[in-house]
């Protein structure tokens, strides 16, 4: 199949709202950190259908796995090779082990765009049946595999049954999740095929206070069961780690930044790699960082001090943030101006992708990255183009190389066409969701569109 490039005639309708998060300098640095050599512009090759000017997370943030590129619509699940990405999973899909069809996938009422995460198997994810049974599953490349999660499950420890399902992540015999139910109930909560039990919830004190958590973000599981998630108390956001039963704070408003001195007004978990927990903060300490497993040292990575190479701005709010083989792939905004992509590796910063550039005849003015969106030398985004004086403008998910070599040889067979062989989505109105300036938690009203052909 040929993949297509888009010629850019659009333009940005709705601005891109993001909760301002930023970055940091390695440990005990405070010169400017070293700069990479310069490298070629990154090119860019489309290996999406395009739409008409959705607003922000229509499209769910794109994952890179195992060669795979992945994202999810409200009306389908895509998957494939970057030069056969198509819808694999539809609405029309049976639901395993049930006799009606999916839903939807993306469908919810949280402004957190739907991430989704893979793993050495495939990937799990949110879907609702047509009868309104809400439930997380399983899946290997282009395969169901099983259940994770019923509309039937009982909630651990709660009462009746999960009302919503976020962010589910499997690594092993373990998927991680944040499920919700009736009466302000909410918590972390890991299944496995013995059943599901309760990491965290709005019942639990925080360690070595007496407030509970009132809300809860990103959780990751590793291959031994342990979770670790970002809980949110009336102390503010913070990372946490559950063991055997046993929660451990490892970064809250106690910790000390390494750069400033100051302590931490909060953290949102970013990923978790080798012995390291990656993540974004914000207020006096905007940074990325990481802290060990064991809570036993912390790092500072980028700052809001770092600077940019080739110019004298420096980088100021940082959005998501993905972790591969510790180098860092994360949008950040400078000055006040539009989100950026960006690469930390070896104690530099480089741009990849900046806000204004041209590409295909037309100006890049969206361009954003989700949490695992960065595998060896590859990555993926997505870009909205648009071309001068027209007022509409087109989304899609593109593909880069941080070193280029392979994407030239694609870019040369590529060929502009029309998009009557990707998956349409519906013209009715779809809800979305993004994280939003100013808001802190995590639950926010639906916004709506309404999808053009």
């Amino acid at each position: 199949m040929k993949t297509h490039l888009f010629d850019g005639r659009n333009r940005l309708a709705t601005l891109l709202t993001l909760a301002v998060m930023a970055g940091m300098i390695p440990q005990g640095q405070t010169a400017e950190l070293p700069k990479f050599a310069p490298t070629p512009p990154i090119q860019l090759i489309r290996v999406s259908p395009t739409w008409q000017s959705p607003l922000v997370g229509a499209i769910g943030l794109p994952s890179l796995s195992g060669g795979l590129v992945r994202f999810a619509t409200e009306e389908a699940l895509y998957e494939g090779a970057p030069m056969a990405v198509r819808p694999f999973l539809k609405t029309s899909t049976w639901v395993p082990e049930r006799t009606d069809p999916y839903a939807f996938f993306q469908k919810d009422t949280d402004r957190l765009n739907y991430d989704l995460n893979a793993n050495e198997r495939g990937m799990t994810f949110v879907g609702r049946s047509r009868r309104g049974e809400l439930g997380i599953y399983s899946i290997s490349t282009n395969r169901q595999e099983r259940a994770w999660v019923r509309g039937t499950n009982q909630i651990p420890e709660g009462n009746g049954v999960f009302e919503r399902l976020q962010y589910p992540v499997t690594q092993g015999e373990f998927t991680v999740f944040i499920g919700s139910g009736k009466e302000g109930q909410k918590g972390v909560y890991r299944a496995t095929r013995s059943g599901i039990v309760r990491i965290a919830d709005t019942s639990t004190n925080t360690q070595g206070n007496a407030a509970p958590f009132h809300d809860f973000s990103y959780a990751r599981v590793s291959q031994d069961g342990t979770v670790y998630f970002t809980g949110y108390s009336t102390n503010g956001s913070a990372l946490y780690r559950s063991r055997s039963g046993e929660l451990t704070t490892l970064l809250d408003r106690k910790a000390i930044e390494p750069r400033t001195k100051k302590p931490y007004s909060g953290a949102l978990l970013a990923g978790v790699e080798g012995d390291w927990v990656y993540f974004t903060s914000f207020g006096g300490s905007l940074s990325i960082g990481r802290v060990k497993i064991d809570g036993s040292s912390i790092e500072t990575l980028v700052n809001d001090a770092t600077l940019i190479p080739g110019s004298r701005a420096m980088i100021g709010a940082i959005n998501y943030a993905t972790v591969n083989q510790e180098r860092i792939l994360f949008e950040a905004a400078t000055q006040g101006q539009e989100f950026s992509l960006y690469l930390y590796e070896k104690g530099a910063v480089r741009p990849l992708v900046r806000h204004g550039e041209e590409l295909m005849g037309g100006k890049i003015t969206l361009v954003r990255t989700g949490l695992q969106s960065l595998e060896g030398n590859r990555f993926v985004c997505l870009v909205d183009l648009q071309n001068d004086g027209e007022e509409t403008f087109e989304r899609a998910v593109y593909l880069g190389e941080l070193t280029p070599g392979s994407l030239a040889i694609a870019n040369s067979i590529a060929k502009k066409s029309d998009d009557r062989s990707w998956f349409r989505l519906g013209f009715g109105p779809i809800p979305v969701f993004a994280r939003e300036s100013g808001n802190g938690g995590t639950n926010a009203a639906a916004v709506r569109l309404t999808d053009a052909k």
